[in-house]
């Protein structure tokens, strides 16, 4: 081969050409590796420079340097050794790991040949950065989501206390048995359980109030106790084989208890201030209501006194019983009550001789008579010789004939009344009154304000007024309004039984003598 003139070796563009190529190439791989290096630094110096960079984050100033290597080798080592020594352990504390900037444990897991670091940020981008060591390659990426770390803490012996406690459970209205298990988490199919059981089912409609206390150990239900009324205790209480009823009859102790007093303004009044309740004057007004009107019989000065029943439980006073025995003593005039148990368990109240004191009226006020003219609305009268009402009873009598008060009252009017004539009009109780008309005179002891007795002489038979002949036109109102005495219904006047009367008399005769004491009379 010829050679070449100086000025081909000398010309640029044959250089180039014929040139050698392993340098340029070599200078071009160079810059492209210093390009590549770049890059992750800038990438590096960006995941520094994140505000939350110091929070489980390897810290990426390390890996531009050499000392990377050996400490990652380190780490690995002495993580080996850990994990031969306690293999068990599922976390590891890494305070003193160079990678990690934080004292939070960490999980980690190694499989053959790659160790996968924990935590990164959830925002580092997936890359990979694999670096020659020891024949061991690094990967960086993000990892699997992980919900929560738990920590392992050793597993330490607790004893609870198994002593039983009782809870004592507000009622509240609308509850019921189950809703007050869930409310102390307890099984609600247990409560169903017991309510649904035959003597349980009382707990199937619970009162409200504090009445139901409930046994608990371990926080597990073991018996309760449900008060279904003063008197009587459900007991319930968990056995093997289900659970165990038993009601408690709780047995009172029961207080005679006297209060006298003297009327000063109302009975309401006086009997608060002698320390008589509410309910005990509203049994006692009730108890009088056929011989005495609260309203307009009582006057200042008037005496009363009661004897009554206190029902006590467990030392606590819980109720006020029955009225036993009172009296009143209105303007002088003593009234009694005495209170019966018959056979039968009917109670009444009677005087001290046995005869009932509830809505005793006599169907006739003059003896061996008979009704010439009854009750109508619409009557022919013989005088006026027109059609009108005859709200009342002509009795057929001679003159002068007794008329008697058909029951005990107090006569609130005495003298002439229209068409009535000679007229006397006794009030017996708040609801009853009866009139008497057409006398010839009045009761020798009669006058306006006195009491009288069923069977008393108030008058006699005449003829005054708009008449025809002798006769008793007699009238039975109730609230006001005149009735028909043969067709109203009233209380049947009773009697002590012939049977039981002995034993009635010697209890009445030791009442009436000791409210006579308290009284004064």
């Amino acid at each position: 081969m010829p050679k070449q003139p100086s000025l081909f070796n000398s010309d640029l563009r044959y250089m180039l050409k014929s040139g050698p190529r392993e340098r340029p190439v070599s200078r071009r791989y160079t810059l492209f590796g210093a390009t590549v290096v770049a890059m992750i630094m800038l990438v590096a110096t960006w995941l520094a420079s994140r505000p939350d960079a110091s929070i489980d984050q390897i810290d990426t100033s390390l890996i531009q340097h050499d000392p990377l290597r050996s400490q990652i080798a380190q780490v690995l080592d002495a993580r080996k050794k850990a994990a031969g020594a306690n293999s068990a352990a599922p976390v590891l504390t890494n305070s003193a790991d160079p990678l990690s900037s934080s004292s939070v444990s960490t999980p980690y897991r190694e499989s053959g040949s790659d160790v996968d670091l924990w935590p990164v940020m959830k925002e580092l981008p997936k890359i990979t950065i694999s670096l020659s060591l020891d024949t061991k390659a690094i990967h960086v990426a993000q990892p699997p989501s992980v919900a929560k770390t738990t920590e392992y803490i050793p597993t330490q012996s607790v004893t609870s206390s198994t002593k039983p406690d009782w809870v004592e459970i507000d009622i509240r209205p609308g509850d019921s048995l189950t809703r007050i298990f869930s409310r102390l988490k307890l099984d609600p199919a247990v409560a169903i359980s017991i309510a649904a059981h035959r003597k349980g089912q009382v707990l199937a409609n619970l009162g409200t109030g504090p009445r139901l206390k409930i046994r608990l150990t371990d926080e597990q239900f073991v018996e309760l106790e449900y008060e279904k009324n003063l008197k009587s205790l459900l007991h319930v209480k968990t056995i093997d084989n289900g659970w165990q009823f038993n009601t408690v009859n709780r047995p009172f102790e029961v207080i005679e208890h006297k209060v006298t007093g003297v009327i000063t303004s109302s009975l309401f009044d006086s009997g608060l201030k002698a320390g008589l309740s509410q309910s005990l004057l509203h049994k006692l007004t009730s108890i009088f209501e056929w011989q005495i009107d609260f309203n307009t019989d009582i006057r200042s000065g008037d005496r009363f006194a009661v004897i009554y029943e206190e029902k006590f439980l467990e030392g606590k006073k819980i109720g006020t019983g029955p009225v036993l025995a009172a009296t009143f003593i209105l303007s002088g005039n003593p009234h009694h009550a005495i209170r019966h148990t018959d056979s039968t368990g009917i109670v009444r109240y009677f005087s001290p001789d046995g005869i009932g004191i509830e809505g005793k009226f006599l169907r006739s006020p003059v003896h061996n008579s008979r009704i010439t003219s009854s009750y109508s609305l619409r009557r022919y009268h013989p005088i006026l010789k027109t059609w009108r009402p005859h709200r009342g009873l002509d009795f057929l009598g001679r003159k002068g004939d007794s008329v008697q008060s058909t029951a005990d009252g107090k006569v609130v009017f005495v003298g002439r009344k229209g068409d009535y004539g000679k007229t006397v009009i006794i009030k017996h109780g708040g609801k009853y009154q009866t009139l008497y008309a057409h006398l010839s005179k009045y009761g020798k002891t009669v006058r306006k304000g006195r009491w009288v007795q069923q069977g008393q002489i108030i008058g006699y038979v005449g003829s005054t007024g708009l008449s025809t002949s002798p006769h008793l036109h007699y009238e039975l109102w109730l609230n006001g309004k005149r009735r028909n005495p043969l067709k109203l219904k009233l209380p049947r006047t009773a009697s002590v039984h012939k049977n039981e009367k002995t034993e009635f008399l010697r209890k009445a005769s030791a009442f009436s003598a000791e409210l006579k004491r308290l009284v004064g009379a």
